[in-house]
């Protein structure tokens, strides 16, 4: 039925369009190339639960990678080897492969393990980050029961004219790393190009608590990011977006602390493109996107006499449109995604290639000006066969903008739907080509209070869930020298997420502003009462607190983790911890050039700590970094 309806709005789509085209607003111009999104607005305007990661971020972590950013700005449970090295996220109990990772729309998540290295993506050359959650997530991929990261590229537009950057920094255990990137904005164009290398020693001291002091044995990492991105103003509303990004790696994989002789390597690539055009013909917005991957590793263990190599391709074509009628308060959606997925390992007894169609559409409407019902419904189509038929039906509570204090809330109801990835399956050893299939339902509700007046801003919201999935597929150690791949009966999971922000002036100090943020996590996710997942904590949290002035700034970073099992009956695991960052700011002018400098220290309090068992992490580090900026106009 879904597929026959979504045949039926598109043709409806096409012809409507065709008549609309010069349904356009009498008077309107092409001006700048910063266009607003195109969203058509409701009869309310929508605010799901997002956190977007602000511009502060993206700033801070300019010189480091997607994961270290995200430790610190989100709840996200970030398991790495150390610096550079692999890294994966969980988030509110969920697998890595529940997180969902889309840049410029294409989904990275990696056709042949389900998971995104989040050591490979550079922030550097993000233009925006926003993570998606609960049943809002959903309605985007029913596979997103982690989330859904949201990643966009681009160029800033932040004034017309020719404008460039410089910047480096070094740091200790032989840290180093220099970018640069060029812009130049037009009225009706944008362009511009960046790049990125680094380089890590990282024969870092390591102060076990039981141990006696030790060097870690190199886990020396190489890494480069390069990227392009155009945008283009088409006719009066029309916009096209490119973007070709490449990313690659080369690291010494840190050995166990009881196998000191142990050297295992692994090198990276990641290739990546998505052209985009988005246009507004009256009340209808559409959207075409198209977007590529080509992830290509290597790994080497002398000690155990292991080569492996495989390369995972994927390529996504997709249509997206929306209709608002302002006569009326309805609001219809849809789309369809076609992915082609290619994949050849040396862990796989043959190439494997699959073809992937997915069906969305939704409806919403408005009960008032202030409450919102909307329904989502979503199918895939993969390797031939259609997947179950996944709903989701979400209510929305908000008060005009305009107020002082404003009110949004809103509940949620999902369900979901997960294959096996293909290493789950068919790699060897480990996977089991019998596994069985996620499946499973979430409910969640949050509620948000927001305050703004006299520069002094606040907003806090709590967001609660609940859930059960059945068949959960965990790898686990077993007594061989391996992880094994297996189904468990049931998952049940819930929890709570609290955030908060406030910030303002400072009237005693001229062009002074303060800010503090916090973000507390608690999720619950067992099979049984004494049955975990692995290296799932029940609490999480991070803070900030910065203040910044006309010519510097000062910030402080916590992130803490509670106890985190490494084995399925409870019986081990790794100890809680905390972290905490500073960075000292400065900057100044010379003619038309905006020198900045900085002071950053991780690990402040020299904790140690590991992300995953017997993989020490580095103790207190500095690192001195300098970024020149110009602006021609």
């Amino acid at each position: 039925m879904l597929r026959i309806s979504c045949l039926i709005f598109y043709f409806i789509c096409f012809i409507d369009v065709l008549s609309a085209q010069g349904d356009t607003a009498a008077g309107r111009t092409a001006d700048s190339i910063w266009l607003e999104p195109l969203l058509v607005k409701g009869y309310g305007v929508l605010s799901p639960t997002d956190l977007q990661v602000d511009s502060t971020d993206l700033n801070r972590f300019a010189f480091n990678t997607l994961a270290d950013m995200l430790s610190f700005s989100t709840a996200f449970a970030i398991k790495d080897y150390g610096p550079g090295q692999i890294a994966t996220a969980a988030y509110r109990g969920a697998g890595a492969r529940h997180s969902l990772v889309r840049w410029n729309g294409m989904r990275l998540n990696s056709p042949m393990h389900g998971t995104v290295d989040l050591s490979a993506l550079a922030v550097a050359g993000l233009r925006s980050a926003r993570l998606v959650s609960g049943s809002a997530a959903s309605a985007q991929s029913g596979m997103a029961l982690g989330g859904l990261l949201e990643l966009e590229s681009g160029p800033s537009a932040d004034a017309p004219g020719l404008s460039a950057e410089l910047a480096g920094s070094l740091g200790s255990f032989a840290q180093s790393q220099a970018q640069g990137s060029v812009e130049y904005v037009e009225d009706r164009w944008a362009l511009r190009s960046s790049g990125a290398y680094a380089y890590a020693d990282l024969d870092f001291p390591v102060q076990h608590p039981v141990l006696p002091p030790f060097s870690m044995p190199s886990a020396q990492y190489r890494r480069w990011f390069t990227a392009q991105d155009i945008s283009i103003k088409s006719g009066e509303s029309g916009q096209w977006t490119v973007a070709l990004a490449g990313n690659g790696s080369s690291r010494l994989i840190p050995p166990a602390l009881q196998v000191s002789d142990q050297r295992e390597e692994q090198e990276d690539q990641l290739w990546l493109g998505s052209a985009q055009y988005q246009n507004q013909f009256g009340a209808w917005a559409l959207q075409w996107r198209a977007g590529w991957m080509d992830e290509q590793f290597a790994y080497r263990n002398e000690l155990a006499g292991i080569y492996s190599e495989g390369r995972a391709m994927a390529g996504e074509s997709a249509l997206n449109w929306s209709r608002y009628d302002r006569s009326s308060r309805w609001k219809w959606e849809g789309g369809y995604t076609l992915r082609r997925e290619h994949i050849q390992s040396s862990g796989y007894a043959e190439d494997f290639s699959a073809w992937e169609l997915r069906l969305q559409q939704s409806v919403q409407y408005a009960l008032s000006p202030r409450l919102f019902l909307r329904t989502d419904l979503l199918q895939d189509r993969y390797d031939g066969d259609w997947q179950p038929f996944q709903p989701v039906v979400r209510f929305f509570y908000q008060e005009p903008q305009a107020k002082v204090w404003r009110l949004s809330g809103g509940a949620g109801a999902a369900r979901h739907y997960a294959r096996p990835s293909q290493n789950d399956r068919w790699w060897l050893p480990g996977g089991h080509p019998e596994l069985l299939p996620e499946q499973g339902w979430m409910l969640d509700a949050d509620l948000s209070l927001r305050y703004a007046k006299d520069e002094v801003q606040a907003h806090l919201q709590a967001l609660v869930w609940t859930g059960r999935i059945d068949q959960w597929i965990q790898w686990a150690p077993q007594s061989a020298s391996y992880w094994e791949a297996s189904n468990l009966h049931q998952v049940n999971n819930r929890g709570l997420e609290l955030r908060s922000s406030f910030g303002g002036n400072m009237p005693w100090l001229a062009a002074a502003f303060w800010n503090l943020e916090m973000i507390y996590a608690y999720t619950r996710a067992r099979t049984g009462e004494q049955s975990y997942l692995l290296y799932q904590p029940d609490h999480r949290y991070t803070g900030r607190a910065s203040i910044r002035a006309k010519r510097w700034s000062l910030g402080l970073r916590q992130s803490g983790s509670s106890w985190r099992p490494t084995r399925t009956d409870g019986t081990a695991g790794l100890p809680a911890n905390v972290l905490l960052s500073a960075d000292l700011n400065a900057w100044f002018y010379v003619g038309s050039w905006k020198m900045e400098t900085g002071l950053i220290a991780d690990n402040l309090l020299n904790s140690y700590f590991e992300s995953v068992i017997n993989r020490p992490q580095p103790g207190r580090s500095f690192r001195l970094q300098l970024i020149v900026k110009t602006n021609y106009k």
